[in-house]
């Protein structure tokens, strides 16, 4: 069984991972692991934050020559951005977050404690244990592949295209949608006056 736990706050010195259960012998390039983590930076809204960041990953411990040694693997990026014990106390939660459930739980009446750790630069951890996951299925032969079909009820057409025009298309699009031409379905995903990027 496959599990993994992830440390480090967003403005921390770094976003940390161990993923533990995957089996010895397995080729590792770190290179898939700093493709995957660049993809996590692209796509609509993405902030400023992005720009600050060039995220690539330190393999600390679980292998041997690139070769998985059957022991838990530890992956380290570091955060250029590290000014969390300079930023401001915030005691308003954001609606929709896990601010308050957070600050409920522990006692906090600052919620950046929680923010910093619920933030979105958590999933740094996620992509890189499944990086490594995708290394494993492709052994074989698995292929993972996902893209966005519905947002806002407004649904994208992508019939008639196969696995690969799929990817293909999926992957230029700042919302990770696949379609066929410029179907005026997709049109209305955007406000008025906005680009069409899907």
């Amino acid at each position: 069984m496959l599990r993994y736990l992830t440390s480090g706050e967003s403005h921390g010195k770094c976003m940390l991972t161990i993923l533990d259960g995957m089996p010895a012998g397995l080729l590792i390039d770190k290179r898939k692991i700093d493709d995957e983590l660049s993809r996590r930076m692209f796509g609509y809204g993405r902030g400023k934050r992005m720009k600050i960041e060039s995220d690539r990953v330190q393999i600390m411990s679980g292998l041997r020559r690139g070769l998985t040694i059957g022991s838990p693997i530890a992956m380290m990026v570091e955060n250029v951005d590290r000014s969390i014990d300079k930023l401001p106390i915030i005691h308003d939660p954001r609606p929709g977050h896990a601010d308050l459930a957070g600050a409920l739980k522990y006692g906090f009446t600052d919620v950046l404690n929680v923010l910093e750790r619920s933030s979105a630069r958590d999933t740094v951890g996620r992509v890189s244990a499944g990086a490594i996951a995708k290394i494993l299925v492709a052994e074989f032969d698995i292929r993972i592949l996902s893209h966005v079909i519905v947002i806002g009820g407004i649904a994208s057409d992508a019939s008639g295209l196969g696995m690969n025009q799929i990817a293909a298309i999926s992957e230029r699009s700042s919302v990770r949608c696949a379609k066929q031409g410029g179907s005026s379905r997709t049109r209305k995903l955007y406000p008025v006056g906005q680009k069409d990027r899907c």
